[in-house]
């Protein structure tokens, strides 16, 4: 497949991406000249925009877990396992569904973790917004819609201090290791205890999706395709 792939990628006038990691890695594996990858963010407009009086906040974290393990569900878990958070009253809701045997048989059962399974928008959109926070510590993405979508509805993020996670976060969330859970819990924690720095991450994060925006990325499409 990548084969074919470096074969196919000769063709190409220009390869566009949405994140400098991603073209970075495009440059680098596919060995085509840096001119001809663009990248154009992708936007802003949440789909967890909540229409109306904003449910009450709960004592809930929200993780998009997977079987995949660049989701890194595994190891959030244990972190949060391992945090204050999870002793005092908070929950971490993992949704999406897939087979989570494999984690079963590597943590300790605990109440306060939620394996959701797939929920409905109506639902997302519910639990999304009445969250303490997102933590979407991926050891992987090419993006992260996620970090946008949750910053733009006010809610802080806890992401990955590597590949684009950190990128498309920016100054607007906290960055972690995502392979240290230890620093995972912490970071955790210190967003439960520090109310201020609560709500300065919810400020940096409104900040940072003045970055995103669909009419910027269709208008630098259409540049391109005028040339």
């Amino acid at each position: 497949l990548k084969f074919n792939v470096i074969i196919l990628s000769r063709f190409y006038e220009k390869i566009f991406t949405v994140s400098d990691y991603s073209r970075k890695e495009i440059i680098d594996e596919l060995s085509i000249s840096p001119e001809r990858v663009i990248r154009i963010y992708e936007g802003a407009g949440s789909d967890l925009k909540c229409f109306g009086a904003k449910p009450l906040k709960e004592n809930t974290i929200i993780h998009f877990g997977s079987d995949d393990p660049r989701k890194n569900t595994l190891n959030t878990i244990k972190a949060f396992q391992k945090s204050k958070m999870s002793k005092n009253g908070f929950k971490l809701l993992v949704l999406g569904s897939f087979d989570n045997s494999f984690i079963m048989n590597e943590i300790t059962p605990n109440i306060n973790v939620k394996f959701m399974g797939f929920i409905s928008k109506s639902n997302l959109i519910k639990l999304a917004n009445s969250s303490f926070c997102l933590c979407y510590c991926s050891t992987y993405e090419g993006f992260g819609m996620p970090i946008i979508e949750f910053q733009e509805i006010g809610v802080p993020v806890l992401t990955s201090n590597s590949t684009s996670c950190a990128e498309v976060c920016s100054d607007g969330g906290l960055l972690v290791d995502p392979d240290n859970s230890d620093a995972i819990s912490s970071a955790l924690d210190t967003l439960y205890a520090d109310t201020d720095l609560y709500r300065s991450i919810v400020a940096a994060g409104y900040k940072n999706i003045e970055r995103f925006s669909w009419e910027k990325c269709a208008l630098e499409l259409i540049e391109f395709y005028e040339k």
